[in-house]
């Protein structure tokens, strides 16, 4: 989620607008990684999204930390990808100023 953060940063202008687009980022991302209902509730349709998305990843792999297991490979491949990806971009297009 740091590098999430690190991305929007080096994408908008001012404080406010990244605030703004987190702000758009993190609620949709809350719904779809099952923070507010339980993700095996979720229609089956969107279900898939629950375990690529850097929330639901992390706490999938949470969840089964807790269990006694280790996290499964596609919840850590998911962190692995949305990391590199977005500081790939966030290091191309962060500016100093």
């Amino acid at each position: 989620m740091l590098s999430i953060g690190v991305l929007i940063a080096g994408l908008v202008p001012t404080a406010k607008a990244a605030n703004i687009a987190g702000n758009l980022l993190i609620f949709p991302s809350m719904l779809f990684a099952g923070v507010w209902t339980p993700g095996d509730l979720m229609p089956e349709s969107i279900r898939w999204l629950r375990d690529i998305t850097p929330m639901g990843a992390g706490m999938t792999g949470m969840q089964d930390a807790w269990s006694g297991q280790w996290p499964g490979l596609e919840n850590v491949a998911a962190l692995l990808a949305v990391t590199v990806a977005c500081v790939a971009l966030a290091a191309r297009f962060f500016r100093w100023e």
